[in-house]
C-alpha cells in the first residue's frame, strides 16, 4: 500500500516579507496584533514577523520591536513566530562580533521567537555560523536558507554543497530564499530533487512574484517533494510579496499535497487584512503592486529596481532606465 503523503505546511509572511515587500514595513503594532490573533486559528506552521528592515522600521517611528515580539507571541499560542536573520549582520547592513549577535538571537527567543530562518545574501556559511549556534542553544527551530541566484556558479553542486553544510551546522529545514522571483517550475524540480538526495530535512521554498513564475515554481516544488511553502494573506501578496494563502490552499487542496487549512476560517482575516492595505494605500508602491517580467532579463530583485529608478528620477534620468539595466548586466557578466 502507497504511503500517504504528508500535508504540505505554509508558512505565512504577512506581517514581516510581504508587508515589507508591498508597503515598505509601515504598518504598525497595534495594528498587526489584532489580526494576527485571528489568524492564530487558522494554522500556519509558522508565522514570519519579526526581522529584516521591519526591525529598523519599528524603530525609526518610536516603536519597541521587542514589546511587539511578546505581545505578538502573547495572542499566537497555537502559531510559532518566525524571525529573519540576516547571518552576522542580523537584522542590519553590518557585520556584528559574535557576542552580539547570540545576545540578540538569545533576547529575541526569549521574547518569543520560535523559529529563526538564517542567511546570507552571498550563501557565506560562515556569516551564519553564530547566529545559527545561538538559536540552537536556546532550544529554538532554525532553517538554513540559501540565497538563490543565477550564474554559472551557482550550480547543483554548489546548493548540495551549501545545504549540506547548513544541515551538518544543526539546521532543521533548509529553504530556498528566491527573493528575485527568478526560479522557474524546471529549475525549482531539479533544486529540490537534488537537495532531497543530499540532506534528510525538510524544503521550504520561498519565493516572489516579482516576474510572475513564483506559482509555478511552487507547484513543481511540492511535486519534487518540497514540505514547505510561504505565502502571505492575498491583499498582500503578488507583486514583490509571496504568493496568496489562500490561492496556494484552494490549488492544492482535495490532491496528494492538501495543506489541510480550511479557507472558510481566512476569509474574515483576509478582510482586515485588505482594510489595513487601504489604510496604508499611500505606502504601496505602484513598481511593486505588479508583475515585472523585465526582472527576468535583469536578474535583480523588484526592491533593486525601483530604487534604481527612483535614483535616476532624482537627477532628471529616468528615461535612462534601460542603458543603466544593460550596463548592470554586462558588469556582472564581466565580474563573473
Amino acid at each position: 500500500m502507497a504511503k500517504k503523503k504528508a500535508r504540505v505546511r505554509l508558512v505565512d509572511t504577512t506581517f514581516r516579507d510581504a508587508q515589507q515587500s508591498l508597503l515598505g514595513g509601515n504598518l504598525r503594532s497595534d495594528e498587526i496584533i489584532p489580526i494576527a490573533a485571528k489568524m492564530d486559528k487558522i494554522g500556519f506552521a509558522a508565522m514570519e514577523a519579526f526581522g529584516g528592515a521591519t526591525f529598523e522600521t519599528q524603530l525609526r517611528s518610536h516603536e519597541d520591536p521587542w514589546d511587539f515580539l511578546r505581545k505578538l507571541r502573547k495572542v499566537t499560542p497555537n502559531t510559532p513566530i518566525q524571525a529573519l536573520i540576516r547571518g552576522q549582520n542580523l537584522v542590519a547592513k553590518r557585520n556584528f562580533a559574535d557576542d552580539v549577535v547570540q545576545l540578540f538571537v538569545k533576547h529575541a527567543a526569549k521574547c518569543g521567537v520560535d523559529v529563526f530562518r538564517v542567511f546570507d545574501p552571498l550563501n557565506d556559511l560562515r556569516n551564519m555560523e553564530a547566529a545559527i549556534g545561538a538559536a540552537l542553544k536556546a532550544k529554538k527551530k532554525v532553517q538554513g536558507a540559501l540565497s538563490y541566484a543565477i550564474s554559472p556558479a551557482h550550480n547543483i553542486e554548489l546548493w548540495g554543497s551549501l545545504a549540506k553544510g547548513l544541515a551538518d551546522m544543526g539546521c532543521e529545514e533548509i529553504v530556498i530564499k528566491d527573493t528575485s522571483g527568478l526560479l522557474s517550475p524546471q529549475a525549482t524540480w531539479e533544486l529540490v530533487t537534488a537537495l532531497k538526495s543530499v540532506v534528510k530535512v525538510p524544503i521550504d521554498v520561498h519565493s516572489h512574484c516579482s516576474s510572475g513564475m513564483a506559482p509555478m515554481a511552487y507547484m513543481a516544488a511540492v511535486e519534487a517533494g518540497a514540505e514547505i511553502l510561504d505565502v502571505a494573506m492575498s491583499p498582500l501578496a503578488w507583486g514583490t510579496s509571496q504568493p496568496a494563502a489562500e490561492s496556494v490552499v484552494a490549488a492544492l487542496h482535495g490532491g496528494e499535497y492538501d495543506t489541510g487549512l480550511d479557507l472558510d476560517t481566512m476569509w474574515e482575516v483576509q478582510h482586515d487584512v485588505e482594510e489595513l492595505k487601504r489604510r496604508h494605500i499611500e505606502h504601496l508602491n505602484p513598481l511593486a503592486d505588479r508583475v515585472d517580467a523585465s526582472i527576468l532579463r535583469y536578474q535583480m530583485p523588484g526592491q533593486m529596481l525601483e530604487d534604481i529608478f527612483h535614483q535616476l528620477a532624482a537627477r532628471n534620468a529616468a528615461g535612462r532606465i534601460s542603458e543603466v539595466m544593460e550596463e548592470a548586466n554586462r558588469v556582472r557578466r564581466e565580474l563573473g
